[in-house]
């Protein structure tokens, strides 16, 4: 799994989690941050994500009297949880260095949590728990987005996945690995296009700082900030974001593989639509822990 992807919003990170992170093993000075699928592994990540989060109106063109209209007022306040489970398996290389590589969705689910944090689930309209990506990766482990496959899903997930997917795979393939020395922070700045549904494309741009703290029993530290800015072109739906964040990461450097991830973010939104213009500030964290799989994965 790779750092990058632990900053994309919630929707789209599923589908960015299939390119992976690696850390190459190094010397205990340093390690190397690749955003590659690696052969012959099998594990699932568990990704918790909780929010607060706030909508105001900035201009109201009639979106106040159609929400009194159905029963709602501003400001709103939102709490949210959203839970899901992938699990990741990549084959043995074959004869002339490409492997395989699939991601599974086991479970995916949202809830509202009061004050007093009790949680009460959301429906979804179409869970995408049983849906299956896989792919064939070169032997410098880039995705071939050619070889995508897709199934478990409706046409409705199909056509959002294909093209999300498929358009960040691309860019992501051309994404140089970084080195990490102990000691030094070291950035490194990722530019994306990234589709959101059929409803427009997000043109996003990360900064991320790498510290590494120390490499013990095979495992590396690291402390990570970052900042985001992303926006939409000027259409009937148009956003605007900024953001920024940081947290921890450990890495297994023996089996090249992320052990756990913490982050903690705030993101302001402005969405601009014909009935007025919202903007939605949010306070997040972000768990995840990478395991071996259960009976039943």
């Amino acid at each position: 799994m790779k750092p990058l992807w632990h900053r994309i919003p919630c929707a789209l990170m599923a589908a960015c989690l299939a390119t992976g992170m690696a850390l190459a093993q190094q010397p205990p000075a340093s390690v190397e941050i690749s955003h590659r699928m690696t052969p012959d592994s099998d594990f699932v990540t568990d990704t918790v994500s909780e929010g607060m989060n706030t909508i105001h109106v900035v201009e109201d063109r009639g979106i106040v009297a159609k929400t009194a209209e159905r029963g709602g007022r501003f400001p709103v306040h939102l709490n949210t949880v959203n839970r899901q489970s992938i699990r990741f398996t990549s084959t043995p290389r074959v004869a002339d260095g490409s492997f395989g590589i699939s991601m599974a969705f086991l479970a995916q689910s949202d809830a509202m949590r009061n004050d007093a944090g009790e949680e009460t689930p959301l429906p979804r309209k179409a869970s995408l728990a049983g849906g299956k990506v896989s792919a064939q990766a070169g032997p410098d482990g880039r995705v071939k987005t050619e070889s995508l496959a897709f199934s478990g899903m409706t046409p409705e997930q199909l056509q959002i996945m294909q093209t999300t997917l498929t358009a960040i795979l691309q860019q992501v393939n051309q994404v140089d690995s970084i080195h990490v020395v102990a000691g030094k922070s070291t950035e490194q700045v990722i530019e994306l296009n990234v589709p959101v549904a059929t409803i427009t494309t997000m043109a996003l741009k990360m900064t991320a700082s790498y510290r590494l703290l120390e490499v013990k029993d095979n495992v590396a530290f690291l402390d990570i900030t970052y900042v985001m800015d992303f926006g939409s072109p000027a259409q009937a739906f148009k956003v605007q974001a900024n953001g920024s964040g940081a947290g921890t990461m450990e890495y297994d450097t023996a089996l090249q593989r992320v052990v756990s991830s913490t982050t903690h973010s705030g993101m302001e939104f402005e969405f601009s639509v014909p009935d007025g213009t919202l903007r939605l500030q949010s306070l997040s964290k972000q768990t995840q822990t990478m395991r071996a799989p259960a009976t039943g994965d």
